[in-house]
């Protein structure tokens, strides 16, 4: 049975709130504001996370460094976290809830599709309600950020849903790894709908 605090994890998912007398969709403002705070908040931990991976790599930029000397990877080959991005996707189609626990940082910032950020424990939770069907992974970009981490970014096309309503099949994703003394860990991830065409 599931938690209070997971139904509400997952009525934020669906755009919906619980009230005494019972559960009512939000209208379109209150949805439209929750987007907005939501969306802000991911600005702010994506901004605090950045700053932190800038001073991990001793003040230095070496992502641009890097592109200034034309060793910018955009086709990434055998790197651990190009190919833990591609091993994390198969694990949440089938489920694998041990690989992820074992992969994620504990100090993981995901945010959502929808702008909902969530740490490992909501994620793990949450994982339940996922059933994804299938999966591709186009233009995958790999880059350094330093001697202990790397950028993954990439076009996903997914089909599937989260307790039961249909994910948004087309969404551009980004992953930061983190090389720790445990191995590459999952730091942060983002996903945003690609709604145009």
């Amino acid at each position: 049975m599931a938690s209070v605090r997971e139904i509400s994890c997952i009525q934020l998912y669906l755009g919906t709130r619980v009230f005494a007398g019972g559960t009512a969709e939000m209208n379109q403002s209150e949805s439209s504001k929750q987007k907005i705070e939501l969306s802000g908040l991911a600005v702010i931990w994506a901004f605090f996370l950045l700053a932190a991976l800038f001073f991990a790599a001793g003040g230095r930029l070496p992502a641009l460094q890097g592109q200034a000397q034309g060793n910018a990877s955009s086709s990434p080959g055998d790197t651990a976290a190009f190919n833990l991005e591609h091993k994390l996707a198969s694990a949440e189609k089938q489920q694998d809830k041990a690989f992820f626990q074992k992969t994620l940082d504990d100090r993981l910032v995901y945010v959502a599709y929808n702008g909902l950020v969530l740490n490992k424990a909501k994620l793990l939770s949450s994982m339940k309600y996922v059933d994804v069907n299938d999966y591709s992974m186009k233009n995958m970009k790999q880059r350094e950020l330093g001697a202990n981490a790397e950028l993954v970014t990439y076009d996903l096309k997914i089909n599937g849903d989260i307790a039961g309503r249909e994910l948004p099949e087309k969404q551009y994703a980004s992953s930061v790894w983190l090389k720790t003394a445990q191995g590459w860990k999952l730091v942060f991830h983002q996903a945003t709908p690609a709604h145009h065409r």
